[in-house]
């Protein structure tokens, strides 16, 4: 069986856990005996090989190249800019010629798309027109909103602004073209689901992201007895995320917090440690070894104001042991076996997540015998198991 499996980006171009999912899926099915192809968007047209799997990195025709609509990666674009880029991508048919190329040459047996951003929905169409089934993964809310995260206002959008409904009406029409939709977390799936899309998909799945096959316990500290519990962030620095609930409430504990990440507006991250720069609270920045991270921390929250699609940093903390504590938004509560593995509070209400972490504080026994039960979860996520659901909806799609 051969895939043409289709992401946004790939590595070396990370910039989140859709580029990671995708690699460590890519992997693991090569790794099964099942020919993995690569295509994702970069700034210049090349073939590589990533850990034995073939990627081409393709210039898609718009303004710029994805990643240099970020202030991370590259000079941040201007809004009429962005507008125009997006409207584009909506539906570009003008990465017809690039990608009829590969499935010439490769001749795959059935194409699995991913995040499409920089390709465009125009894609599934061509697929369609090759006669390729199509399973489609939902990582994020791209198909329904430009910024991918319905976020406005300090709050998560209840449904589609004008806007997002103008941009997003291709994606939703096309979407008919799917064969089987997958969601990352229940709540992504059904989002969608609700929304209209994928109504031609004769079955749908829901199959969480992989940890790599490194993670573990290996060196994880333990508090001794009588030690204070340490806390921790690890994610973007920015309002969505919850950072600012967050250091509010322990600016007003009796606790440690340590926080890892870093914000993609500078100026805002100073103003972050300028105003809650506290002995218990410790901006550490960004690190990109997470056993690293996890040394430092016993309790995790991800204490997210958005519909996260799923929460990687969850179970990578699972896989070290440790519990977490998150809000209610989005598929983060499907992690979660509440007062087992953590615990889930209402994003609305901060004075329950305070209430949580007093009583975290008070309770380190119940920490303590969480963090077996969080390791036995975290084999849930193996990539070998992700693996082979994934191979199971495949084999479905083409059989029939």
């Amino acid at each position: 069986m051969k895939i043409l499996l289709f992401n946004s980006l790939y590595y070396p171009n990370v910039i989140g856990g859709a580029e990671l999912s995708t690699q460590l899926l890519a992997e693991g099915l090569k790794s099964k005996g099942i020919e993995p192809v690569v295509v994702c968007t970069a700034e210049q047209n090349r073939t590589d090989f990533v850990n034995g799997v073939k990627v081409y990195y393709l210039r898609t025709p718009n303004l710029y190249w994805l990643c240099r609509g970020r202030p991370l990666r590259g000079r941040q674009q201007n809004f009429l800019k962005k507008i125009l880029w997006h409207s584009i991508d909506s539906f570009n048919f003008a990465i017809k010629k690039q990608v009829q190329k590969i499935i010439d040459f490769e001749k795959p047996d059935i194409a699995h798309t991913n995040n499409l951003a920089g390709f465009s929905v125009y894609l599934w169409k061509l697929l369609k027109k090759n006669r390729l089934p199509i399973v489609h993964t939902i990582r994020d809310l791209y198909l329904l909103c430009p910024r991918s995260n319905m976020f406005k206002h300090g709050r998560s959008c209840r449904r589609q602004c004008l806007g997002c409904k103008l941009f997003s009406f291709p994606r939703k029409a096309l979407s008919r073209y799917v064969d089987e939709a997958v969601g990352i977390s229940r709540f992504i799936l059904d989002f969608h689901l609700r929304g209209g899309y994928f109504p031609k998909a004769a079955a749908t799945s829901v199959i969480p992201n992989p940890l790599p096959g490194n993670s573990g316990v290996a060196g994880k500290w333990k508090p001794s007895k009588g030690a204070r519990l340490r806390f921790g962030f690890v994610g973007s620095l920015s309002e969505h995320k919850g950072i600012e609930t967050l250091l509010q409430q322990f600016s007003r504990l009796d606790a440690d917090l340590v926080v890892y990440g870093k914000s993609l507006v500078p100026d805002y991250q100073r103003q972050l440690e300028l105003t809650y720069g506290r002995p218990n609270i410790l901006f550490k920045g960004w690190e990109s070894d997470i056993a690293e991270i996890y040394r430092d921390i016993d309790v995790l929250i991800v204490p997210s104001l958005w519909n996260e699609a799923f929460g990687r940093v969850v179970i990578e903390a699972f896989s070290f042991g440790i519990p977490v504590i998150c809000s209610n938004k989005g598929g983060l509560p499907e992690l979660i076996e509440q007062g087992i593995t953590g615990w889930v509070y209402d994003s609305n209400n901060a004075a329950q997540l305070r209430k949580t972490v007093e009583y975290a504080i008070n309770k380190p026994e119940i920490v303590s015998q969480m963090s077996g039960v969080c390791i036995e979860q975290a084999c849930r996520f193996a990539v070998d198991a992700i693996t082979g659901k994934y191979i199971e909806v495949f084999s479905r799609v083409l059989d029939k």
